[in-house]
């Protein structure tokens, strides 16, 4: 009897050459933090939810300026195989299905693009400033 068990997993498990929500969403609030020079920061949160093993991902707007205030913008549903992803936009209460990453970033750059969140970022830096002087 051999006191090593038998390996019955695959040599590899292959690569997924797709981009999770979750890092496009973490890169995007990077850029957003170097854009306001950190002055409006982009926060990205994760959580799994149950039943049914769906992920969920916020990207809030913080300004460490107003005590670290944070504005929920954007929320991304999905399970373990990452698409389809549903995206709320938290802002107008809309939801889009991205069937694929190139789908999920036109959906975020329109998203960004409307007056509404520009609204939101500008309010949030014209207060930071004022806190600032």
């Amino acid at each position: 009897m051999s006191s090593q068990p038998n390996n019955l997993w695959p040599e590899d498990f292959g690569v997924i050459a797709i981009v999770p929500p979750v890092v496009i969403l973490k890169e995007q609030a990077g850029v957003l933090s170097r854009m306001t020079k950190n002055i409006v920061e982009g926060e990205v949160r994760s959580s799994s939810l149950a039943p049914g093993g769906q992920f969920y991902h916020t990207l809030g707007l913080v300004a460490p300026a107003l005590g670290g205030y944070r504005y929920e913008l954007i929320g991304i549903y999905h399970d373990i195989q990452l698409y389809p992803a549903d995206v709320v936009y938290l802002l107008g209460n809309t939801r889009e299905t991205a069937h694929s990453e190139e789908e999920l970033k036109d959906i975020l750059r329109n998203r960004f693009a409307d007056d509404r969140t520009k609204k939101i970022i500008s309010a949030l830096i014209a207060q930071s400033s004022v806190q600032s002087a």
